[in-house]
């Protein structure tokens, strides 16, 4: 069930907009990147024999949105506002830690395209 929550229609997950045949931006602003980690994490403890691989992949994906430089399909701000649902939601966490210092870098990037956002290395 989560996973198809994750990924509906078994191709692009829900927080992915698909742009090209092959590649697509970031949603962030919903909270979905929020919610489906907490709820992967989740099913990973409660059932840490189960589906392994697939739910690290998901997982790795999920942490690859707000660690890696990828292109959104929103403003900083609204980038800035998903990360920080991230810190609030998972303060203790070493990712929430790693955000922080994305969210300095983005607010020095100058460069935002007309049509999406994409976030600094």
């Amino acid at each position: 069930a989560l996973h198809e929550e994750t990924r509906p229609d078994d191709a692009w997950p829900v927080y992915t907009r698909q742009v090209t045949d092959y590649s697509g931006c970031t949603r962030y602003g919903k909270g979905d990147l929020v919610r489906l980690y907490g709820q992967w994490q989740r099913f990973r403890q409660n059932y840490p024999g189960a589906y392994a691989e697939p739910a690290g992949e998901m997982l790795g994906d999920i942490e690859r949105r707000f660690t890696r430089p990828v292109c959104a399909c929103a403003d900083k701000d609204t980038v800035v506002r998903e990360f920080e649902l991230f810190i609030k939601t998972y303060a203790g966490s070493k990712l929430a830690g790693r955000l922080k210092k994305r969210i300095k870098a983005i607010h020095r990037d100058e460069e935002n395209g007309e049509r999406y956002f994409c976030l600094p290395v």
